[in-house]
């Protein structure tokens, strides 16, 4: 399962938010 990354995107994204 590749959802990992999208996670770990989704939150990288948030957190410069």
């Amino acid at each position: 399962m590749m959802n990992t990354r999208a996670i770990f995107c989704l939150t990288f994204s948030f957190l410069i938010s």
